[in-house]
């Protein structure tokens, strides 16, 4: 019986480990893709405070956007971010719910009685009024993404750099327009950003 040169042994196992990590590779993009794609961005409106938690939204972990609407003009302090200055409109918060509860958890939280101000979203939360979230759920922290699908949008603008961003590199959380947000559109946007559907990849 031939025995194999240690080299060929070498070569053998490195081309072994190159092909299970590129399967590795392709299996995690599928499944981000299947993630952005394959789950329904679902939308929860009209909750009173206490509804979050009870009838409205799942108790797993997800995605989130809020919507919230400014009636006047104000400027405030966003803690150590520093001042930052709202008008009439709509802003949109993309956050992740990883902890107890899950999303209803998170967004009741929200919608509830601001104890203390512990995120920047707290502060704008006593300024705005609460319209709907769109929300997705999901094991894959997706806030990342969700925030640059909306920073490309030519109908948004981002009213302040670095806001609920201060543990990533997205440039902003946060996003304004003047016009009520479409969760149809940002939808298609996400569907975009993402390469098109599954069968694609």
């Amino acid at each position: 019986m031939r025995t194999r040169p240690k080299f060929e042994l070498a070569l053998a196992t490195i081309v072994t480990m190159t092909l299970t990590i590129l399967r590795s590779c392709s299996c995690r993009a599928r499944d981000q893709h299947d993630l952005l794609l394959g789950s329904t961005i679902e939308r929860a409106s009209n909750m009173k405070p206490d509804q979050a938690s009870k009838v409205a939204l799942p108790r797993s972990p997800g995605t989130y956007v809020l919507i919230l609407q400014a009636s006047a003009r104000k400027h405030f302090r966003i803690g150590k971010l520093g001042m930052i200055e709202i008008h009439p409109g709509y802003y949109l918060y993309v956050g992740s719910a990883r902890g107890p509860g899950g999303l209803a958890a998170r967004v009741s939280r929200h919608r509830g009685r601001i104890r203390s101000r512990h995120w920047h979203i707290d502060y704008l939360l006593c300024h705005t009024e609460f319209r709907e979230v769109w929300f997705m759920r999901s094991s894959a922290v997706l806030e990342h993404q969700w925030a640059a699908v909306l920073e490309v949008e030519e109908s948004y603008e981002i009213p302040q750099t670095g806001f609920g961003s201060s543990d990533c590199n997205c440039s902003s959380h946060l996003f304004s327009t003047s016009r009520p947000p479409r969760l149809s559109t940002f939808r298609e946007s996400v569907q975009a950003w993402s390469g098109g559907s599954p069968e694609r990849l």
